[in-house]
């Protein structure tokens, strides 16, 4: 089962982008993702991670019941 890639809306490139550019006081990059469901939070996050390794390690926090769809985003 390989995982689809899908294109992502430009809103998604435009929040992933926002995410990056945050810095804390020490040029640390650090956010906080909050919008209404559905907005793609997920997809957004991992655009970000994926595109800028230096951020990592991150930290996800959710409910118990968007697990499943953190992994089949991963």
């Amino acid at each position: 089962m390989g995982a689809s890639i899908r294109i992502p809306y430009r809103y998604q490139i435009t929040g992933a982008r926002k995410l990056y550019s945050f810095k804390d006081p020490q040029g640390n990059s650090r956010a906080l993702l909050a919008d209404i469901m559905g907005a793609g939070k997920t997809y957004q996050s991992l655009l970000c991670a994926l595109r800028h390794p230096e951020m990592r390690p991150i930290i996800i926090v959710c409910p118990k019941t968007l697990k499943h769809q953190w992994l089949h985003e991963i």
